[in-house]
């Protein structure tokens, strides 16, 4: 995956939690782990939690 769709794929999966689409952000966390390993997908979860509340800060 190049930068660019790795970006994409994390910010539909953001899109998607704040929407109540749980199992996108699962299925893109395990596609993560799976390509890149346990440690680079808990960064990204980290990553995506913090980007989904900035997502809902800025909704209000």
């Amino acid at each position: 995956m190049d930068p660019n769709e790795c970006w994409r794929r994390f910010e539909e999966a953001a899109r998607a939690a704040l929407a109540g689409i749980g199992s996108v952000p699962r299925a893109y966390l395990a596609a993560v782990r799976r390509r890149f390993g346990d440690e680079i997908a808990a960064r990204q979860e980290k990553e995506l939690r913090a980007y989904i509340a900035h997502l809902r800060e800025k909704g209000k």
